[in-house]
């Protein structure tokens, strides 16, 4: 019996440490990015009403309803289902300011998407995964929800953003933004990395393992998103980068 306890103690304290890497490298490469751009920057885009409400409304009706359609088209476990609801209701995050970045996309305005989804989230996650899994027939898959995890990432996302945006405002120097760029890239790859490292220790069964439509209905909610959405900027007048940013 002391054995089981220690060896759950040592699973434990290895979870600990795991998540402690991840919430150190997402504050790095959340200050890092916001302290590449101004408040002003990012002010300045938030109005662009446009620019903020084609993504968030897209982000929190169409992709949950593209992911439902997805899994329903392939009978996959319910644990499944409901981790891919959860990954289709919620809000874009740091990989989006990341991605603005390494595109050359405009990062203030991901920055101010991110931000207000992350709020927006915090009602509208758990609200679609009830919606959708009662659909299902399921009763308790809000359960699947770890809330704890959902309000430390978006604390320590908001720490990050605020901390970065002050070290922007206080700190003139040019070098600086370059280098927090640069160091934000570093932790963004990082971060990629540890994130999919991460997500096969401790299963049975690793990702590469899985059938063929598994990846097709994890796959498909994002590419025919993205298809559309293409759809919808062409008839926009956001500038390029806006748009890439989107």
């Amino acid at each position: 019996m002391d054995e089981v306890k220690d060896v759950a103690s040592k699973i434990e304290e290895d979870s600990t440490i795991l998540k402690i890497i991840g919430d150190v490298l997402l504050f790095i490469l959340t200050f890092d990015l916001a302290a590449t751009v101004s408040i002003e920057a990012v002010i300045i885009q938030i109005k662009n009403k446009k620019a903020i409400f084609i993504p968030i409304f897209l982000q929190f009706t169409m992709i949950p309803l593209l992911g439902f359609l997805s899994a329903k088209c392939k009978e996959l476990p319910q644990n499944v289902v409901v981790i891919l609801l959860i990954v289709t209701s919620s809000p874009s995050g740091n990989f989006t300011n990341w991605w603005s970045s390494v595109f050359n996309a405009e990062l203030a305005l991901s920055i101010g998407i991110s931000t207000i989804s992350a709020i927006i989230a915090l009602l509208i996650l758990p609200l679609n995964v009830m919606i959708y899994s009662r659909l299902f027939s399921w009763q308790n898959s809000v359960a699947y929800i770890d809330f704890e995890a959902l309000y430390n990432s978006l604390g320590v996302y908001i720490s990050g953003l605020s901390l970065g945006l002050i070290a922007s405002c206080m700190v003139k120097w040019k070098r600086f933004h370059v280098f927090s760029n640069i160091m934000g890239n570093i932790a963004g790859l990082i971060l990629l990395v540890f994130s999919f490292v991460v997500s096969n220790i401790g299963s049975n069964t690793s990702i590469l393992d899985r059938p063929w439509y598994f990846f097709v209905c994890v796959g498909a909610p994002f590419y025919v998103a993205l298809l559309l959405v293409n759809v919808v900027l062409f008839f926009t007048d956001l500038t390029p980068p806006q748009k890439m940013t989107v």
